[in-house]
């Protein structure tokens, strides 16, 4: 009999972090008759208590269509721009906030999967000048 292996737990849990968008890469790959390209944003997460650092992709496919993840992640992010202006260049480097929620996949394991980000948005104190 094999002894059963330990399933993968999560590293952190569900909810929003702020995080730090990392480079972001393109790969082409082929399916049977036609070439694609898969987006790879990595999200930076410092654990506020142990201060260790995860990263957490975001896979999206270069689409053209309004409903595509990577068009709503820059929207989020950078605001509604001009379509001819979307480069993965300029998420590079910015502090969001990240939604992260929990896959299990068919060997029970759970990953962390980043599905949606938004501009992080700092509260002011009370006290500071909105003019600053």
């Amino acid at each position: 009999m094999r002894p059963s292996r330990m399933k993968r737990k999560p590293r952190i849990p569900e909810g929003e972090f702020e995080a730090v968008i990392g480079m972001p890469k393109t790969q082409e790959l082929m399916n049977i008759n036609e070439k694609w390209h898969r987006v790879t944003v990595p999200f930076i997460i410092k654990r506020p208590r142990s201060k260790d650092i995860i990263v957490v992709n975001f896979y999206a496919t270069i689409d053209s269509t309004i409903s595509s993840n990577l068009i709503l992640l820059f929207e989020n992010i950078l605001g509604n721009i001009r379509p001819t202006l979307y480069n993965l260049d300029k998420l590079e480097g910015r502090t969001v906030k990240a939604l992260v929620v929990h896959r299990i996949d068919k060997k029970g394991n759970t990953w962390e999967n980043m599905i949606a980000a938004r501009k992080n948005v700092r509260r002011r104190n009370r006290h500071q000048s909105l003019f600053k």
